[in-house]
């Protein structure tokens, strides 16, 4: 069913000249999650939140916001299809190139890494802005008020 109506839009934008991206289809096809961290708590817009334990609360902002990519993967079903955007550069990179020079970055991918492939997850990775960020405000809101009235999802 889902083939069928995105063959109809190919067909019905080549026929009105539209510019069609991979990334159109992309959008079409998967949901989109963002997820944050920050001092306080961890979020997603899929609903995951959580604060730092008092041993997580020391550890750098990288550190914590692949964690909290990494959490945010286990709580997805096996077989989904999702873009994860995140607005840390260090992390992002690391996602995509499947390796950084920080150890403790390096193990959290791996574990990612098998996540994913145990549970025959489709992920993509996207960097974002902070401010487009729409999991930004689920990492502060829960202990810092001030924040959640900015944002909604």
């Amino acid at each position: 069913m889902g083939s069928k109506r995105e063959l109809r839009w190919w067909v019905k934008n080549a026929g009105e000249g539209l510019p069609t991206t991979f990334d159109d289809v992309w959008h079409t096809r998967v949901q989109e999650i963002h997820t944050d961290a920050s001092g306080y708590g961890y979020g997603s817009t899929e609903g995951l939140w959580g604060l730092w334990e008092a041993e997580e609360k020391d550890w750098i902002i990288a550190i914590k916001e692949m964690e909290a990519v990494r959490r945010q993967l286990c709580k997805m079903k096996p077989g989904t299809k999702a873009r994860i955007g995140v607005d840390n550069t260090v992390v992002y990179w690391t996602l995509k190139r499947g390796r950084s020079f920080s150890w403790d970055l390096n193990n959290l991918i791996r574990r990612i890494g098998g996540d994913v492939k145990a549970r025959h997850l489709e992920i993509d990775f996207e960097w974002i802005p902070t401010e487009e960020n729409r999991a930004d405000w689920v990492s502060r809101c829960k202990t810092r008020p001030q924040f959640a009235s900015r944002y909604y999802l």
